[in-house]
């Protein structure tokens, strides 16, 4: 069937240049006609429930967004990139809902008479999540100078109107005033239908407020449709000068990172301990924070980027985006304001990349930044920091010969025993490491690398995030994470690997002095498990930590039936 959604198209207009000019939903949407028809199917509704619930909110949602962007330099940024962002994150939130039953912990007969009402949470929560950002982050001008906004419903069709972003707008402050547009957007068929459910209408609520840990599942699925719909747009790229390739530059993709991550506000500017300091033509970025906080940025994106902060650097660098001190991107720098004065390794940006428009920059720093003089030997700490701390804030790529959960060989092959987990033993007043398991042990000219306090606490935050937003693998074939009704398992040391490749053993080391795994009866950490399906066997070596739901503030699936702990008898054995 035809979605009824489409009319016939009004003859097209022009905006002056700079300007916009609103239009019907027809015209918008028309572009999008593929998308829709893809909703359509994966929400599975009738023909009358799809045209009192799903359609009027499409409609609505294109009109009072038009031609808007989803973000200034980062994801979505053309006109029309909150339109077409809403929509492809309500679609990949409906493929997502495929695979979980909704609601959530129900009874069959729960989840049948109540699973279409979660779908339609899905598809909205997916088509609203950034519908506030026009209200918070954005300043929509009319032709006539006056100010728009979305809670003054949907512009006249010719209505001549043009953007601006709020320089100093708050880091996801749009995601509180989302559910203020939910009676615009959605008929009042659809919300009297998700208020049927008090369930759903929390969870949905929850989510629209960016409250993902009280939304539970749903959360969960429109975060990674959310995610998904991101990295789709970031790994398009724009065309490069190369006929047929749409591969983006990874200095444009950093510069774009950074643009986003200042003007949104997720890297303070101008203050004591801020992550950058404006002054005049020239934008300080105090590098290894600003550089982390990149990494992760974009990392979480779904996009590919070195680990190593002088490699960034170097990017940076090559393509003229960094003003070099003695040739090298790193300055030292004694920055003051009033009573507080630090100081930085920093790097030097002429701040016309992130602000063109220099009326939307900052105010200058009221303090004073002092570089340090042509003659000082700068040999930076950052530079050490980079090559010393490769953190990687999301998953690498498997090592095939690290433990594996079902390994396709038999029990005794001796290629299961690869890559046996390290046991760290703590002594007291030193941080070296001590490998107990397998006579393993650190060369003693090789001392662990330093790290920062809290090192433990990042990595549980790591994995936190991982579990919650629907990331990390968990129970399948190639998980570092499993269930058991003891508790959660981390095969090690795989999953301290996994978060950095170079400094693992030290991650691994604060992760036991924060006590949140069980040790066997001796005082060892790593427990032994019995994999059994299909007919063969294999064991994994892991952490237990028991309680994990109420200790990591995570929601888990069921446990694993192919894991089992095996007995304390038994773990004395596979450690011999």
């Amino acid at each position: 069937m035809v979605l009824k959604i489409f009319r016939k198209l009004a003859p097209e207009l022009e905006a002056p240049k700079g300007w916009s000019i609103s239009r019907t939903a027809a015209e918008l949407l028309e572009p999008h006609r593929a998308l829709l028809h893809e909703i359509r199917q994966y929400a599975g509704v009738t023909d009358q429930v799809w045209d009192a619930c799903y359609s009027p909110a499409y409609r609505n949602f294109a009109t009072l967004v038009q031609s808007l962007p989803a973000s200034e330099a980062h994801h979505h940024a053309e006109p029309g990139g909150l339109l077409r962002h809403g929509l492809e994150v309500s679609l990949e939130a409906l493929r997502i809902r495929q695979g979980h039953l909704l609601p959530p912990g129900e009874p069959p007969e729960q989840i049948n008479a109540r699973q279409d009402i979660w779908t339609y949470c899905c598809a909205m929560g997916g088509l609203l999540h950034d519908a506030g950002k026009p209200l918070i982050d954005q300043q929509i001008i009319l032709e006539n100078g006056e100010s728009w906004t979305l809670l003054s419903g949907p512009m006249k069709p010719g209505t001549v109107y043009r953007i601006r972003f709020r320089p100093n707008r708050a880091h996801r402050a749009h995601e509180r005033a989302t559910s203020l547009l939910a009676n615009q957007i959605l008929p009042q068929a659809g919300l009297l239908w998700i208020a049927s459910d008090t369930e759903a209408l929390l969870a949905w609520l929850a989510a629209l407020g960016g409250d993902m840990e009280n939304a539970g599942l749903l959360g969960s699925i429109l975060s990674r449709a959310d995610q998904r719909s991101v990295a789709q747009d970031l790994a398009r790229g724009i065309p490069s000068q190369i006929a047929d390739t749409r591969a983006r530059p990874l200095s444009e993709v950093l510069l774009n990172g950074l643009r986003e991550l200042l003007r949104s506000g997720a890297l303070p500017i101008n203050r004591p301990g801020a992550a950058a300091f404006l002054a005049g033509q020239d934008l300080w970025l105090v590098s290894k924070r600003v550089l982390d906080a990149l990494r992760e940025f974009l990392t979480r994106d779904g996009q590919g980027i070195p680990s190593r902060n002088d490699r960034l650097m170097d990017e940076l660098q090559q393509h003229g985006l960094l003003i070099p001190h003695q040739g090298k991107a790193i300055w030292k720098c004694d920055i003051r304001l009033e009573d507080w004065n630090s100081t930085l390794t920093c790097l030097r940006m002429p701040a016309h990349f992130i602000w063109p428009d220099s009326e939307e920059s900052p105010p200058d720093f009221k303090g004073t930044i002092v570089p340090a003089s042509q003659d000082e030997a700068i040999e930076d700490s950052s530079e050490s920091e980079s090559r010393g701390d490769a953190k990687v804030n999301a998953p690498v790529l498997p090592d095939p010969s690290e433990d594996l959960p079902m390994p396709p060989l038999a029990e005794d092959s001796a290629s299961a025993h690869q890559d046996e987990p390290v046991e760290i033993q703590e002594s007291r007043g030193s941080d070296s490491d001590e490998h107990t398991h397998e006579g393993s042990r650190v060369e003693a000219d090789q001392p662990p690398p330093k790290t920062n306090r809290g090192t433990g606490e990042k990595f549980v935050d790591w994995l936190r995030d991982q579990i919650n937003n629907g990331t990390a693998k968990i129970n399948t074939v190639d998980a570092r994470i499993h269930v058991v009704p003891e508790g959660l398992v981390l095969v090690s040391p795989a999953i301290f690997r996994d978060y950095d490749a170079v400094n693992w053993r030290a991650v691994q080391r604060h992760f036991q002095r924060m006590k949140l795994h069980k040790k066997l009866p001796d005082e060892t950490n790593i427990w032994t498990f019995r994999v059994e399906k299909d007919r063969k066997r294999s064991e994994l070596k892991a952490y237990l930590i028991p309680k994990a739901e109420e200790k990591l503030g995570v929601r888990l699936p069921p446990p694993n039936k192919a894991v089992h702990l095996m007995e304390l008898s038994d773990q004395a054995e596979s450690h011999e």
